[in-house]
């Protein structure tokens, strides 16, 4: 199966497609930055209703370490057979995302804090950020506040590449139409530009072959989030 042509990629594929996890950093910016206006939300309202709605979460530490553990997990439970089941954990999933993250914002002061939640068949993605206070296009009151931001993501296997369709976007305490979300995303340059997203359609779609020379020749079966974890059935 050939990836869309619209979906842009990253020049290099070094980082794998763990280091992509952090892509998903950009999609949080960009959708910050959605005009208030288009919310309908009262001025005085604003830093309350954007707030994030759950403030106990704490994103995990990065930690090198413990990432090259995962992934060395990961190539044990591919083994030699020709078909298997891969699982991760959430756990063993924000790890991965915080390595990404901050290999992506390596100078920010306050970088956005990002986590993984499983659902039943959801994988949700939780967000905070704290607008900086130069932000240009930004309400003054909404500078320096915490913002939040929640999407849903339904994960499907595409043979040569993971499927990660957004579903539910949640600014703060207000839910976002997928639609108006995806169509912000698709109108400036920064989402236009983020790595393996395909605005339109408001999917992601991540190769397979950018987990490296482990990957060759692996075709993806299913992808589902059960029991805890996100399972992955492949063969080679």
């Amino acid at each position: 199966m050939q990836m869309a042509e619209d979906v842009r990629q990253p020049t290099g594929s070094g980082k794998g497609i763990f280091g992509c996890l952090g892509c998903l950093g950009a999609v949080i910016l960009v959708l910050i930055l959605v005009p208030i206006a288009l919310l309908g939300v009262g001025w005085m309202m604003l830093p309350r209703v954007m707030a994030p709605a759950d403030t106990e979460w704490v994103m995990a530490e990065p930690d090198a370490q413990r990432g090259q553990q995962v992934r060395e997990s990961l190539q044990a439970q591919l083994g030699t057979g020709e078909r298997t089941t891969i699982e991760l954990t959430e756990a063993d999933l924000n790890q991965l995302l915080a390595n990404a993250m901050a290999e992506r914002f390596p100078e920010a002061d306050r970088p956005p804090q990002a986590r993984f939640r499983f659902d039943e068949d959801v994988l949700y993605l939780d967000a905070r950020i704290v607008i900086p206070e130069d932000a240009q296009g930004i309400p003054s009151r909404m500078r320096g506040e915490p913002t939040g931001i929640q999407l849903g993501l339904a994960p499907r296997a595409l043979g040569d590449a993971v499927s990660l369709r957004v579903q539910e976007v949640r600014m703060g305490r207000i839910p976002l139409p997928v639609g108006v979300a995806m169509g912000l995303l698709a109108g400036t340059e920064a989402g236009a530009g983020i790595p393996f997203l395909d605005p339109e359609s408001g999917e992601f779609r991540l190769p397979l072959a950018q987990l490296g020379p482990v990957a060759q020749g692996m075709t993806l079966h299913d992808l589902s989030v059960r029991g805890g974890s996100l399972r992955l059935d492949v063969s080679r």
